[in-house]
């Protein structure tokens, strides 16, 4: 047999074991209602709180945040970096929750009540601290998270740089677009 379908075989038997750990410990659990109720608050804060009439430009700030979230997630658990002890619906990746609803919803938010730099900054310092140092330890002591070679630190580290760097992309991009 060849590799491809060894690699195959084995995703297939991954995926058989997620679902049926899904199934039996995950579902329904006591760290599967707490993220399926974070997620229902993250939803409503957003729909109330969102600026509809700046909505092209903090979505776009917050699907940039989405996809390198998302990216980075993909990767770090193909690595063990860090790995979801509890997912919403049984996929490898659980990056629903993680990266593609909370973080990005609240730095969002962080974008939108910004008018400046320093004051995005603090914000978004105050939304990467909640959730390197409030969220993610949380995380680990409901059984939702396991951290493997990866600490605290370096999630508010990268936090902090992808903010920031999405915001620097977004408000280049304003000024390109009033250019033209």
């Amino acid at each position: 047999m060849d590799t491809f379908n060894q690699f195959v075989n084995a995703a297939v038997v991954s995926s058989n074991s997620i679902y049926s750990r899904w199934a039996t410990e995950e579902w329904f659990s006591g760290s599967w209602l707490i993220l399926v109720g974070l997620l229902a608050l993250s939803w409503t804060l957003l729909i109330l709180l969102i600026d509809k009439s700046r909505l092209r430009e903090i979505l776009l700030f917050g699907l940039a945040l989405t996809l390198l979230f998302g990216a980075a997630d993909v990767i770090a658990t193909e690595y063990g970096l860090w790995e979801y002890k509890t997912h919403i619906i049984p996929l490898k990746s659980s990056l629903f929750p993680f990266s593609y609803t909370m973080p990005p919803m609240f730095h969002m938010l962080a974008y939108q009540y910004s008018s400046s730099w320093g004051s995005f900054a603090m914000l978004a310092t105050m939304v990467n601290v909640f959730f390197a140092f409030v969220a993610h330890p949380v995380y680990v002591w409901t059984d939702v998270l396991w951290l493997g070679n990866w600490s605290y630190i370096y999630s508010f580290l990268y936090l902090m740089s992808v903010t920031l760097g999405v915001r620097a992309f977004v408000v280049w991009l304003e000024k390109a677009e009033q250019q033209y």
